[in-house]
């Protein structure tokens, strides 16, 4: 019985989730497309070329809360198989940084990764991704013009991977909290933060990393901001 009320709060909660937030760029989209279809001959290609940004973008995110739920989904039903071979720590982080370009392609990020880094066996689809979402959390939670710094380190049989921002931080209380299902940080300090995405993103994380035989956890950044730490067995 508990386990089918928790299966029933979890759908009922993606549904809310799925309502307000994918509700958002889809009206966004089908505006911009009624825009284009309907007012072409009185725009110019200034306003044409906006639209189709505005449209492209929120598709895109579209997509990204559309793949969250889908992965959660899979995460959950313990349906996801790895495909483990020999990778390269900082091909996965170049990906992962890739999936994030759009997101931090302005910022002053920084990548220490020394090239003697054994290889570590894993899924480089899965952690890429897991690692993109780590990225993603910590550009949405800092200044635009912040930087972001990725470092990976060896260490007593381990590989750790940290991404670190200089954001608005987490309460000491809250850093295990982060990587629950829906968790977002909107207030801070009693200030709102505007966030949007579907709060499963360092969820996903988690249950990657976890899946590896791997860990993932927040440490407050003394500076200000978080870090967010993976540790992976280069045994594996």
């Amino acid at each position: 019985m508990r386990q089918l009320a928790a299966s029933e709060k979890l759908q009922k909660i993606l549904l809310d989730t799925i309502s307000h937030d994918f509700k958002t760029p889809l009206t966004s989209i089908v505006g911009s497309l009624n825009s284009l279809l309907f007012e072409d001959r009185r725009l110019n290609e200034l306003d044409r070329k906006e639209l189709i940004e505005t449209a492209y973008q929120q598709a895109t995110r579209l997509n990204r809360l559309v793949t969250d739920v889908l992965e959660m989904t899979r995460l959950e039903a313990g349906t996801v198989r790895l495909r483990r071979e020999p990778a390269s720590i900082r091909d996965v982080v170049q990906q992962a940084l890739s999936y994030v370009s759009e997101v931090i392609s302005e910022r002053r990020s920084s990548i220490d990764i020394p090239p003697d880094l054994p290889p570590v066996a894993m899924d480089a689809v899965l952690m890429s991704h897991a690692l993109a979402n780590v990225l993603e959390n910590a550009a949405k939670y800092s200044a635009p013009n912040s930087p972001i710094e990725v470092q990976a380190q060896a260490a007593n049989g381990h590989i750790i991977i940290a991404g670190s921002d200089r954001g608005i931080g987490v309460p000491a209380d809250d850093l295990g909290r982060i990587f629950e299902k829906f968790y977002r940080r909107d207030e801070v300090n009693g200030s709102s933060w505007p966030t949007s995405g579907t709060g499963l993103g360092l969820a996903i994380a988690r249950g990657i990393v976890e899946a590896h035989g791997g860990r993932i956890w927040a440490e407050q950044r003394a500076e200000g901001g978080v870090i967010v730490r993976v540790r992976l067995s280069v045994d594996n």
